[in-house]
């Protein structure tokens, strides 16, 4: 009976042989139809050249937010940033273009460090795969889905911000909770000199004095949100944006001042201030709101829905 027991085990094993070696050599298990239909159906077509190629747009949209948003924050508010990811790269897919971020897992190794790499990566594709599909439209085409890190305390109205109406949603609403964020205020102090040299390499044309220097420099326009629109330095006018850029500042909400013979940027809020608000949608996943409602808080009146193709 043992001989026999033991003649049978050998028959399994050999049985089993070429699975166990595939295994090995794979270092994954077979995927099972259900498996396979999830992965097809994630894959989407771009453009790549003079044909195109197919992509798991769920794997690229992981990737996508992996760059974008802490993952200390709350799920619901890595599910909102999944969703407008997503929205994004259909529309750059829609525009003939390939969406960012196709890099392996080495990059996301290095953003998050090797001991938080399995721990992020396993929670951020289950949030993702919660979402899978979903973009958020309005009238039934994609948004324009713009977030930023922190806003001065209230986002943007596009009708102010783009001087445009084609986005309805993108309204401003207050965000008392950006307020305690470690990154709503920053000040920065630069010698007259200094300053004017970072200037004249944009606008050669510049004439000013480092005298009364703070007289010269005039807040021409800003929206409600008290992001600038328009700045006069001298006699060069220019946008609160172009000058956010040119001296690498935390966002358009900006003022100036003087901090003994230097003079003195104060800015709020980090990023441009239009659409979701980080920050304060983290504070609204802390307070019970799912991700859906953040969406519709940030971007008034636009439905979140499963992507169905160029409309």
């Amino acid at each position: 009976m043992e001989k026999i027991k033991n003649i049978a085990a050998v028959a399994v094993v050999i049985l089993l042989l070429p699975y166990v070696l595939t295994l090995f050599i794979s270092g994954k298990e077979e995927k099972t139809p259900a498996d396979r239909q999830s992965q097809t159906q994630s894959l989407t077509e771009i453009p790549a050249g003079d044909g195109s190629i197919r992509i798991d747009m769920e794997d690229r949209v992981m990737h996508i937010v992996a760059k974008q948003i802490p993952m200390t924050y709350e799920d619901e508010a890595i599910k909102t940033q999944a969703i407008i990811a997503r929205t994004e790269a259909y529309k750059q897919i829609e525009a003939g273009k390939d969406p960012s971020d196709a890099d392996g897992t080495e990059d996301l190794e290095k953003l998050w460090g090797f001991e938080k790499f399995s721990e992020n990566y396993d929670r951020l594709k289950m949030l993702v795969q919660s979402t899978v599909g979903q973009v958020a439209t309005w009238q039934g085409g994609l948004i324009e889905a713009s977030f930023h890190a922190v806003s001065a305390g209230k986002t943007r109205s596009a009708a102010e911000a783009l001087g445009s109406d084609q986005f309805p949603y993108l309204a401003g609403v207050e965000c008392p909770k950006d307020l305690e964020s470690k990154q709503f205020l920053e000040i920065r102090t630069y010698r007259p000199d200094e300053f004017l040299e970072r200037i004249r390499e944009k606008y050669p044309q510049l004439e000013v004095t480092q005298d009364d220097l703070l007289t010269q420099i005039q807040i021409v326009s800003a929206d409600s949100a008290e992001y600038v629109n328009q700045i006069q330095i001298g006699n060069v006018t220019t946008s609160g944006e172009e000058f956010r850029a040119l001296f690498d500042l935390n966002s358009s909400c900006l003022s100036f001042g003087m901090t003994g013979d230097e003079i003195r940027i104060t800015t709020k809020g980090l990023g441009h201030g239009l659409g979701v608000s980080q920050y304060q949608a983290n504070e609204l996943a802390k307070e019970g709101k799912g991700c859906q409602e953040i969406l519709a808080f940030f971007y008034p009146g636009i439905e979140v829905r499963a992507y169905e193709g160029a409309k």
